[in-house]
């Protein structure tokens, strides 16, 4: 839609195809964020006032465009972390970038254990597991205690004598074990 001022409006940004310039979102809302990034600098985020809430360069990229509580973004020490404005926990590597949202949850690591969180940032499960799968039919396979085993140069395996499974909410699978 387009207004008399030649402004293309969407619910998220104005555009003045005149100048190409990004205006505040129609509901104005200063915990709600914005990516603006520089080719040489990297990454930051704006409120919608316009304020800087994370400096540009803080980050090389950002998964998502805009955020309120939690996204995900690439560090300048080559890592994916979840943030609110603070960091959060590492975000699990799975295929060269973070870990992907199987059945409402990704895998996240805090001091090496890997746990669970949620697409708004929450801790589902407390990251206790040395290795841990993606949920599939509402469960998971996790081990407190396994070994990484490179396969060839690019990919590699978990092993473990000690498999079990978990439900979303962390309790345990009553007679599965592997």
């Amino acid at each position: 839609m387009e207004n008399a001022d030649n402004h293309l409006i969407t619910d998220k940004i104005s555009i003045n195809r005149d100048s190409v310039e990004l205006s505040p979102p129609l509901v104005l809302d200063s915990n709600f964020y914005y990516r603006s990034c520089d080719d040489a600098l990297g990454c930051g985020f704006l409120n919608s006032f316009r304020d800087t809430v994370i400096p540009i360069g803080k980050y090389m990229a950002s998964y998502t465009d805009t955020f309120k509580n939690f996204t995900i973004v690439f560090t300048q020490d080559y890592d994916w972390i979840g943030i609110d404005k603070n960091k959060l926990f590492d975000i699990f590597i799975f295929e060269q970038g973070p870990d992907y949202v199987e059945e409402d949850l990704f895998r996240i690591v805090i001091e090496d254990k890997i746990g669970y969180a949620n697409e708004q940032g929450e801790i589902i499960i407390d990251p206790i597991y040395a290795c841990a799968v993606p949920f599939k039919k509402e469960v998971a396979k996790v081990s407190l205690n396994c070994t990484k085993v490179q396969n060839d140069p690019e990919h590699w395996s978990w092993e473990s004598d000690e498999w079990f499974y978990i439900y979303k909410e962390g309790n345990v699978v009553d007679g599965i074990v592997e």
